[in-house]
């Protein structure tokens, strides 16, 4: 017994260490895998949407970038500006300014807010503003223009 201690208290002087093989070994590399994106809503999107209390759709042309975006109602000769405000559980919300085709001016369009959310390959679109003390909905399904 004292022989294997006086052996052991060798090796370490020497620089050897008493550890299991299995704790030498480093352990395995865990590379970090990046959660998937999302699939991102840039890009211009189209389609025909509905108003509450409308009895035709309209064309909508919406384009989004970063910051914001831009539309188009070419079936209302109108359109505007886009300010993103945030997002949240995979809902992106803008501000929508009219600067072609107001209300105001004599057009048939206001100001409002949109909500976008991924629905697979598409796009869920919603619209809400207020005129005259009467909420306004709109809503729809986009596809990506090619």
């Amino acid at each position: 017994m004292l022989r294997i201690l006086l052996s052991l208290l060798a090796l370490m002087a020497l620089g050897f260490t008493l550890v299991p093989a299995t704790a030498q070994q480093k352990p395995p590399v865990q590379q970090k895998i990046a959660p998937q994106a999302k699939a991102s809503a840039a890009g211009t999107w189209t389609g025909v949407v509905t108003q509450v209390g409308r009895s035709k759709g309209y064309a909508l042309a919406m384009t989004i970038h970063d910051k914001g975006g831009d539309t188009d109602y070419p079936d209302l000769a109108c359109g505007g500006q886009l300010t993103r405000v945030g997002s949240a559980g995979g809902y992106t919300f803008f501000l929508e300014t009219i600067t072609r085709g107001r209300l105001d001016k004599g057009g048939s369009c206001i100001d409002g807010s949109i909500t976008v959310a991924p629905a697979g390959e598409q796009l869920s679109w919603g619209w809400v503003g207020s005129h005259k003390n009467q909420t306004l909905v709109a809503y729809g399904t986009l596809k990506r223009r090619q």
